[in-house]
């Protein structure tokens, strides 16, 4: 049997996978899905599903360390899934996770709802975007830059008086 036959005949009959894991690589990179344990011949391996049907093997000698997650990041996985492609699905998916302090995820979540919805202005606003007169959205450093303004001590000034400012701390 070939090594692709032994590995598909390993998937069918193997237990059912843990959720929600993080593989850390030898080599220093790291893969998050489902891990299944899987013996191949005499070579221990696993089996990650990545989502969308996409699976990975690894032998074990590739394989640094395996972190469970939490079960927010399975419930969170879960409702990104049942989300599909509705940003309103998506924006409530984004305050869960601010209100369960997942702010990676927050974040993650309201930058999607704009890519499938870009006038979605509760997420841009979350975000720090203004929406000018001629229908653009700016972020508010952008449009204080492009006023001609400078971020100076934790506030917005126009040149003059941050040089002002400055000479006269000199003295």
């Amino acid at each position: 049997m070939t090594r692709i036959a032994s590995i598909l005949m390993a998937l069918i009959v193997a237990p059912s996978m843990v959720l929600a894991d993080v593989i850390h690589l030898r080599s220093g990179g790291s893969i998050a899905g489902s891990v299944r344990p899987i013996v191949v011949g005499k070579q221990k391996m696993i089996v990650v599903d990545i989502g969308n049907g996409i699976q990975v093997s690894l032998g074990a000698g590739e394989v640094a360390r395996i972190e469970s997650e939490g079960e927010q990041i399975v419930r969170y996985r879960q409702l990104v899934e049942a989300a599909g492609n509705d940003p309103e699905k998506h924006w409530e998916l984004a305050r869960w996770c601010k209100a369960n302090a997942m702010l990676p995820q927050y974040d993650r979540q309201v930058r999607h709802v704009i890519r499938l919805d870009p006038e979605h202005a509760v997420a841009r606003q979350s975000l720090g975007y203004t929406k000018l007169e001629d229908g653009r959205w700016m972020l508010h450093d952008e449009l204080q830059r492009s006023r001609g303004l400078v971020h100076h001590l934790g506030k917005w000034k126009v040149p003059s008086d941050v040089e002002m400012t400055e000479a006269a701390e000199e003295f």
